[in-house]
């Protein structure tokens, strides 16, 4: 089954995830950007996960995490201006340090030195199943739809084996360059 999430209405990527994870999933994730309220969106799904893969675009002037072992350097760790609400509550730094403990805890994170112009959430579950969403939405609160933006998202979720492993192979083979 294929269906398109434009984050409007009921058609929200973050409400797909939310229904998609389940315990001891293996999710992999490529965006080109990460947010700790995107994060926070979907704290209790996300402590479900066996491990978390992340593939994000680094500021590093072409320092890699996962060889040199520098301090990943990204922009936009506070969100995008859908997230300014979150800001605005104070409480970025509570968010911060949850977000990071569960990086430290759940996480195999690599940078590339090239930017991401599409997303791919791929989750695996252990009972062998899959979905994959790709498509143009960060991993921002309004990326995954739980506030408004500006612009318009298209995102295709997939739920066929073909479908899902072959994103899942896209998103290994980004992993290696």
């Amino acid at each position: 089954m294929t269906v398109l999430l434009d984050n409007k209405g009921k058609r929200k990527v973050g409400d797909a995830l939310r229904k998609s994870i389940d315990a001891d999933a293996r999710l992999s994730v490529m965006s080109g950007l990460f947010s700790v309220y995107g994060y926070a969106a979907l704290q209790k799904q996300f402590s479900k996960i066996d491990t978390l893969r992340l593939l994000i675009p680094s500021n590093n002037d072409g320092l890699a995490l996962s060889d040199d072992k520098q301090p990943l350097k990204l922009t936009g760790i506070t969100g995008d201006e859908g997230d300014r609400r979150f800001r605005n509550s104070l409480n970025l730094t509570q968010v911060a340090r949850e977000c990071a403990q569960w990086l430290n805890q759940k996480a195999e994170i690599k940078s590339v030195s090239s930017p991401i112009p599409q997303n791919l959430f791929h989750i695996h579950n252990s009972n062998g199943n899959s979905v994959a969403i790709h498509g143009s939405s960060p991993f921002t609160s309004s990326g995954l739809g739980f506030t408004p933006s500006r612009g318009y998202d298209m995102n295709t979720l997939f739920t066929t084996p073909s479908e899902t492993e072959s994103l899942l192979e896209w998103f290994f083979n980004a992993n290696q360059n």
